[in-house]
């Protein structure tokens, strides 16, 4: 009796083993084909269209200052240096006096001519005198009168020599270099020192000559120098050209001319200077959450008649929400920024929650 009874319960355990088994088994091909049925949707996805705009060229290069103009002082008289009012890398005014040469004899020379010329015309004078009493005939007037006349030249001529002893900054400007010193002789047409004018200045740098073309060409361009030193970006508005011929290579010299009036830049400071001008072709931006990456390549999904197509673009810029990228994308195409689900390449994809 006790064995049969065993053999019973053995059985019924089985029998409830597989019943549940059975119910377990129902329950979860029940769920797969919930899922397979839901992986079988469409998955939802919102979509922006690709944008496209200006696209501006970039150049970072560098530069340098430069005075607007330099001037040359030259001495116009001999004689020794005296009085020098300027020292190297001083601000002078224009018309501010730089030096003067010993006048001395000059001035001992003036004195002397004008007794003479004032002598000449009291006797020009009393022969005039003469001439109308008719006591003498106009020649000899003419003959005195001419006398007075060269030596009231002759004394002019020494004013200008001495004025010539006198030199003068002829503008604004920084003392460059200086080339005489206190009590040194200096014979006419000797250097005494040059004055760079700072009232504008120059900012020249070189660009490649391809890179000039279009920038020549463009229908907007901006150049903009940053002056490291005073912390300052400066827009170059007016500048000229030239070419230059550099290791075989052409490039292309550029000056621009900047206002000074306050007098912050100084000559021989380097500056950074960036160009922009608008490019021929046109910019291409999309939403900075429609890009991926995969195995370092980026890329997005694009809506394709119901379908995500998986496209490689490069990542350009970034320009606030949106990157600059270049890929085969067309300008109407659109690209999905958010799903419902995880997305995959060929994956059916639909606007509207079904």
């Amino acid at each position: 009796m006790g064995k049969k009874s065993s053999i019973i319960f053995i059985g019924v355990i089985i029998l409830a083993s597989v019943f549940f088994y059975i119910k377990k088994s129902d329950h979860v091909t029940a769920i797969k084909g919930r899922e397979n049925s839901k992986n079988k949707l469409p998955i939802v996805v919102e979509v922006e269209s690709i944008k496209e705009q200006d696209s501006y060229h970039e150049l970072d290069l560098f530069g340098k200052t430069s005075a607007y103009e330099v001037f040359t002082i030259k001495a116009k008289s001999s004689g020794v240096a005296q009085n020098i009012t300027f020292s190297l890398g001083t601000f002078v005014k224009k018309g501010d006096l730089l030096l003067s040469f010993d006048t001395e004899l000059v001035d001992s020379k003036i004195e002397i001519q004008k007794e003479i010329y004032e002598t000449k015309y009291k006797q020009a004078e009393a022969m005039r005198k003469l001439v109308d009493k008719g006591a003498a005939s106009h020649l000899e007037y003419s003959k005195f009168r001419l006398d007075y006349l060269n030596n009231k030249q002759k004394y002019y001529e020494l004013l200008d020599e001495k004025e010539k002893s006198y030199i003068l900054s002829p503008t604004n400007g920084i003392v460059e270099s200086k080339s005489v010193s206190e009590g040194e002789y200096i014979a006419t047409k000797d250097k005494i020192a040059t004055i760079d004018n700072i009232d504008k200045i120059r900012i020249s740098f070189d660009m490649e000559e391809d890179d000039y073309r279009k920038f020549k060409n463009s229908k907007e361009a901006i150049i903009e120098a940053y002056v490291q030193s005073i912390d300052k970006f400066i827009n170059v508005d007016v500048f000229e050209s030239s070419e230059i011929s550099k290791d075989g290579s052409h490039s292309v010299h550029i000056e621009g001319v900047v206002p000074n009036s306050d007098r912050e830049l100084l000559p021989g400071l380097f500056v950074k200077i960036r160009v922009f001008f608008l490019d021929e072709n046109k910019m291409m931006l999309v939403p900075k959450q429609s890009v991926f990456m995969d195995d370092d390549q980026y890329f997005v999904y694009k809506y394709n008649n119901g379908k995500a197509e998986k496209v490689f673009v490069k990542v350009n810029k970034s320009y606030n929400d949106y990157l600059q990228i270049s890929s085969s994308l067309g300008k109407n195409d659109k690209v999905i920024v958010a799903s419902s689900r995880r997305l995959y390449p060929s994956a059916k994809v639909s606007l509207e929650k079904l």
